[in-house]
C-alpha cells in the first residue's frame, strides 16, 4: 500500500529523485534506515533530506501530505 501510494500520489517526485544521483543514493539508504530499530522515522527523514539534495524536500513533502498515514501501518 505504501509503495502504491508513492507511485500514485508522488510519482513525479520519486522519478525526479531517482534521476538525481545524490537523491537516488539517499533514497536507497532510506529503507535500511527505516528498518533499523535504533532509528526513528524522523531521523531517517532528516538524513534523507540532508543527503538527497534539491530533489529530496519535494518528495518528503509529498510523502508527508499524501502517504505518511498509509506507510505507518
Amino acid at each position: 500500500a505504501c509503495g502504491k501510494c508513492l507511485v500514485d500520489k508522488c510519482g513525479a517526485q520519486v522519478t525526479a529523485c531517482s534521476k538525481a544521483t545524490d537523491c537516488n543514493g539517499a533514497l536507497s539508504n532510506l529503507e535500511p534506515c527505516a528498518c533499523d530499530p535504533d532509528k526513528t522515522p524522523v531521523m531517517c527523514e532528516t538524513a534523507f533530506t540532508a543527503d538527497g539534495g534539491d530533489q529530496a524536500p519535494p518528495l518528503v513533502d509529498c510523502f508527508n501530505q499524501n502517504c505518511a498515514s498509509v506507510c505507518a501501518m
